[in-house]
């Protein structure tokens, strides 16, 4: 979990110095726990599909996985005029995780 947690922090970083040094839209997107077929580790792990939606209702505010279309639309946004005056942001979709 350090490798991840540093890394992640390092993107955001990078992406803030980014944003104050070229001054033009440089933002991030932090998706939290989605439902892909990546989560079929994790599923193991918990032993079963049951086990990790009981973990995520407890760890994450939302209660449920988020979905790969709204990852997309946020990154729709971004890619969008309408995110134009925003920089050096680190947009964190997650339910709420990360409160």
């Amino acid at each position: 979990m350090i490798a991840y947690a540093t890394t992640r922090h390092a993107a955001v970083a990078m992406t803030r110095q980014m944003a104050a040094d070229c001054g033009h839209e440089n933002n991030a997107l932090c998706p939290g726990f989605i439902d892909t077929p990546f989560n079929a580790g994790f599923e193991r792990q918990m032993r079963g599909r049951v086990g990790l939606q009981r973990d995520i209702a407890e760890a994450i505010p939302m209660r449920r996985f988020g979905t790969v279309e709204e990852i997309a639309e946020a990154l729709v946004y971004l890619a969008s005029d309408r995110s134009a005056f925003m920089t050096g942001h680190a947009l964190a979709i997650d339910g709420g995780e990360c409160l």
